[in-house]
C-alpha cells in the first residue's frame, strides 16, 4: 500500500489573522511529527485587503492564491493538499483553474467552509468527477485548527489520511468507506447558496446533500435554504445530512415538511462542521 507521505499547505482564501502564525507553525510541526513531509505554498503569510478599510484580507492577490493551489497540485512530490484556513476568497479563482489537471492528476484535498466552493467546482468541472470516478476531497479541519482538535477528531483525520492508498487513488479505484451508498455533496450552506446560478454547482440528483453553517442568524439560514429549495436542489435527493454548525440553527419544521414533500430522509447533528470537526469524504 502506497500511503500518503507528504502534504502541501495552500492558501486560496483568507489571510492569517493576528496570532494565527503560531497556530500555523505548531500545526505544521504536528504533521511533521506524524512523519509527513510538509510543503508550504509561497503565500501563506501574505495579506491583501479586499478594499481599503474593509479589514477583510486575502492570502495575497488572486494570482498568488491561484498559484498557491496549482503549484502544489502539479508538484509530483506532493501527495495530498490541505487548506491553511477558510474565511473568504476562493470564489475569485474558480474561473482561472485548469479543471482537466484535477482529473488527470487526482489528489486528496482536506478543507471545509469557504473551500466548499472549490470542492463543488472540482466535482462539477473536472474530468475525473464528470466520469463518475473517485472523490478527491474531504470535509475536514484545516491546518490552523489541527492543534485545537480533541483526541477523537484528530485521530479521525489521521486515520483517514493513513487509510488512503495512493496507487488505488490514482487508478480511480479509491473508496474511503461505505458510510453512504450514494454520492455525498455539499458543505457550507452560504457557499452553496452563493454558487446558485453559476456553472460550478453540481446536480444533487439521487445523492446525499450535506449542509452546515456558522455564525448566521436564523433568517439568513432559512433564506439560503429557501434559495436552494426554489432552485430545485432538494428535488430527487435521497437524504439530507445536517452537520453540527456553530451559532446557526436550521428551521427543522420547514425541513421536515420539505422532506415529506420530496420523499427524502434527514439525519441531524452529525459531527461534521464548525462545531464538531470530524472528517467526511465527499463525492
Amino acid at each position: 500500500m502506497n500511503k500518503i507521505s507528504s502534504i502541501g499547505i495552500f492558501a486560496s482564501s483568507s489571510a492569517l489573522k493576528q496570532g494565527e502564525e503560531d497556530l500555523l507553525r505548531d500545526s505544521i510541526k504536528m504533521l511533521e511529527d506524524q512523519g509527513l513531509k510538509v510543503y508550504q505554498a509561497k503565500n501563506l503569510f501574505d495579506g491583501e485587503e479586499l478594499i481599503p478599510g474593509s479589514e477583510s484580507f486575502f492570502a495575497g492577490n488572486k494570482n498568488a492564491r491561484l498559484s498557491s493551489l496549482m503549484d502544489l497540485w502539479l508538484n509530483p512530490q506532493v501527495d495530498c493538499l490541505m487548506s491553511m484556513r477558510g474565511g473568504y476568497g476562493v470564489m475569485d479563482i474558480l474561473p482561472e483553474l485548469d479543471y482537466q489537471v484535477f482529473g488527470k492528476i487526482p489528489k486528496p484535498i482536506f478543507a471545509y467552509s469557504d473551500l466548499t466552493a472549490l470542492f463543488m467546482a472540482i466535482y462539477q468541472k473536472s474530468y475525473c468527477c464528470k466520469s463518475g470516478q473517485s472523490p478527491q476531497f474531504f470535509h475536514s479541519p484545516m491546518l490552523i485548527e489541527l492543534t485545537s482538535l480533541d483526541h477523537k477528531e484528530k485521530n479521525a483525520l489521521l486515520n483517514i489520511m493513513q487509510s488512503i492508498d495512493l496507487d488505488a487513488y490514482q487508478n480511480f479505484d479509491f473508496r474511503i468507506s461505505a458510510f453512504s451508498e450514494h454520492k455525498i455533496l455539499g458543505g457550507n450552506l452560504s457557499m452553496l447558496a452563493a454558487l446558485l446560478g453559476t456553472e460550478y454547482l453540481p446536480d444533487f440528483h439521487n445523492g446525499v446533500v450535506f449542509l452546515e453553517e456558522v455564525a448566521e442568524p436564523a433568517y439568513k439560514v432559512d433564506r439560503m435554504i429557501k434559495s436552494l429549495e426554489l432552485a430545485g436542489k432538494f428535488n430527487n435527493i435521497k437524504e439530507l445530512w445536517l452537520g453540527q454548525g456553530k451559532n446557526a440553527e436550521f428551521n427543522m419544521s420547514h425541513l421536515q415538511e420539505l422532506a415529506s414533500q420530496n420523499n427524502f430522509t434527514i439525519k441531524q447533528n452529525l459531527g461534521f462542521g464548525h462545531a464538531r470537526k470530524f472528517t467526511l469524504a465527499l463525492g
